[in-house]
């Protein structure tokens, strides 16, 4: 009983700790350069010179089907799952610019504001 006990409680800290650690990284969302915006996710990978998958995005309310954009960074929190679009309130922040004087962001999920599922 005593090892089951133990066990147990090792696993709820694991958790407990995994998920403070999720949210101290999602905090840098809270810059000074921030905004909160509307993004919609497609329902499919986007493909990308990365090995990591990137989505295809948009940022608004409505949806242009033929301006898709790429986005090859995750948002933090967001747990995506193929099949569905997504609409999401998002934290974005701008860290800087790259060589070609190119904004660049971290984007962290505020709240799913709708998940609905594609039907092809």
């Amino acid at each position: 009983m005593k090892k089951l006990f133990f066990i147990l409680t090792v696993i709820i800290a694991t958790a407990l700790s995994s998920c403070t650690n999720k949210n101290v990284a999602c905090d840098q969302c809270n810059g000074i350069f921030s905004e909160t915006i509307t993004m919609q996710i497609d329902n499919e990978y986007a493909t990308c010179d990365s090995l990591v998958h990137c989505l295809y995005y948009q940022i608004g309310d409505t949806i242009d089907e033929n301006n898709w954009q790429v986005l090859n960074q995750d948002i933090c929190g967001f747990d995506y799952t193929p099949g569905y679009r997504y609409v999401l309130s998002v934290k974005r922040n701008k860290i800087g610019t790259n060589d070609d004087g190119k904004k660049i962001y971290e984007y962290c999920l505020n709240n799913v504001i709708s998940k609905t599922k594609v039907y092809l």
